[in-house]
């Protein structure tokens, strides 16, 4: 077994006496160390302050006036100025469809025919009847002016023909609601049914629009009234044909403002000659008022400052100083100063992330204008 005395460590065999001055010296020499890296790292810390800090690259912007307005985007569903969608009056028989899709009609025009046989035999014995009214009317007249017949017979004779015409004049009635006709000049759709189907009221065999003149029915703030008179003409988009601007002309506007939004209607008119705009397409209205010419900054020259904004302003030594500013209305890439700029000062449009008051920059180019607005379409394109 091994003995307690054959496990010590060692260093446990020196003396007491050398054990203490080997750790005097090992103090020594860690405080020496010590000293000598917290100068080491004094020296780098003063010759890296020491180093001047290189002025940051800015692109600024000359402070200009651009035109303003306050403006409003209001949207809307275009719709023909008439449409119907064409259904028969009768639950009959379709016997024969007279157009084609989109085919433009007249009003008059015969659309579809449904079965009327048993009409058209009534109309027949309807005839027959009337005429044997006239012939016996015409003999007892004759007969009356002699004082054969009675007057009164002649008036009997006279009220059965009355009668027979209105007969006629019913079952003519019944034949035309078998007769679908245009109600007026337009164009027709997609055909819904086929021949043989049976139809009743209520079932769609077409619609039928009419194209050379659409509405435009959108909602704006009532601050707008005053410049939507009757006659106005205004300018509206379509987003089928993003790259174009089609001309409208007020119609009219609702004789009531909506009390929840402060909102008003207004009916426009457009022309549609040329049918490009269909019923049911969106279409956008921008509306201005209160034009004028107005101090204007890029909007990515504002610094934020809880919920007020500043800018950097050039100054003649280089530096920028951070100023407060109004805003007021936007335009892409552009936002209006109200207060706090004036013209052909110099603000700092790129490079404002770091700044600090009274920082030095240098100026490497002027601002050329605001970034393009984000075309997925296009790039998708160009992939």
């Amino acid at each position: 077994m091994t003995s307690p005395r054959a496990l010590r460590p060692p260093f446990a065999k020196i003396p007491r006496r050398i054990s203490r001055k080997l750790s005097t010296q090992t103090l020594r020499i860690s405080l020496g160390l010590g000293v000598t890296f917290l100068s080491a790292c004094k020296d780098g810390s003063e010759t890296a302050a020491a180093a001047p800090k290189p002025p940051a690259q800015v692109v600024v912007y000359k402070v200009e006036t651009r035109p303003f307005a306050d403006t409003t985007t209001a949207v809307g569903t275009l719709r023909s100025n008439e449409s119907v969608e064409i259904s028969a009056a009768v639950t009959e028989q379709v016997e024969a469809l007279h157009f084609e899709d989109g085919q433009t009609v007249k009003k008059g025009d015969l659309l579809a025919t449904l079965t009327s046989h048993e009409e058209i035999a009534q109309m027949a014995n309807a005839k027959a009847i009337l005429a044997e009214e006239e012939r016996e009317l015409k003999r007892l007249s004759g007969l009356s002016e002699t004082g054969s017949v009675a007057k009164v017979t002649v008036a009997e004779r006279t009220t059965r023909g009355v009668l027979a015409k209105a007969g006629i004049d019913r079952i003519q009635a019944m034949l035309d609601d078998r007769n679908v006709r245009a109600p007026f000049d337009g164009v027709v759709g997609l055909r819904r049914i086929s021949v043989g189907a049976t139809v009743s009221p209520g079932t769609v065999i077409t619609t039928l629009d009419q194209l050379d003149r659409m509405k435009l029915d959108f909602t704006v703030p009532e601050v707008f009234i005053s410049q939507l008179g009757k006659g106005s003409a205004i300018s509206v988009r379509a987003a089928a044909y993003p790259d174009r601007t089609f001309e409208a002309t007020v119609e009219n506007v609702d004789s009531r403002v909506d009390p929840v939004t402060r909102s008003i209607t207004v009916r426009s008119i457009i022309d549609n000659k040329s049918h490009e705009l269909l019923p049911g397409m969106l279409m956008s209205v921008n509306l201005q008022r209160n034009q004028r010419e107005a101090i204007t900054v890029p909007e990515r020259a504002l610094v934020p400052l809880g919920k007020s904004q500043a800018v950097f302003r050039l100054k003649e030594d280089s530096s920028v100083e951070r100023i407060g500013v109004q805003i007021g209305a936007r335009v892409p890439g552009f936002v209006e100063i109200t207060e706090g700029l004036k013209v052909g000062d110099q603000v700092i449009s790129d490079g404002v992330g770091g700044l600090s008051n009274g920082a030095a920059v240098k100026v490497s180019e002027s601002f050329s204008g605001p970034a393009e607005m984000f075309n997925p379409s296009a790039d998708a394109e160009a992939r």
